[in-house]
């Protein structure tokens, strides 16, 4: 087990960013539980156009997540909002940044919400 993968002791919901229907309807694909290490803390980070963000959070993941996807710091019950974008709760993903390992063989990766 590496480094990378041993401090995703964390469970959270993710769900993928929001798809329209032809009428304009908002849907959420299925949510699914991912394994993470959740840093509630200000953080800054800079995107891809070189501008300097803050995010209130930092989240590694086990698993990529796309910006526009949200994210809720626990378990997938019956209780898990449909909705995440309504819910206090969950978080919505800012900027995701993938870093490979020194091998190449294993990537870092870092949710800001």
């Amino acid at each position: 087990m590496s480094l990378i993968t041993k401090v995703l002791k964390q469970t959270a919901v993710y769900w993928a960013p929001a798809v329209y229907d032809k009428f304009g309807r908002r849907s959420f694909a299925p949510p699914a539980e991912i394994s993470v290490r959740w840093e509630q803390r200000t953080t800054k980070y800079v995107t891809k156009d070189g501008e300097e963000k803050t995010a209130s959070g930092k989240i590694m993941t086990s698993a990529d997540v796309d910006v526009g996807g949200y994210l809720f710091e626990g378990e997938l019950d019956s209780g898990t909002p449909v909705d995440p974008s309504t819910n206090s709760n969950c978080w919505e993903v800012k900027h995701f940044d993938k870093t490979p390992n020194l091998k190449a063989i294993e990537f870092l990766r870092e949710a800001f919400i």
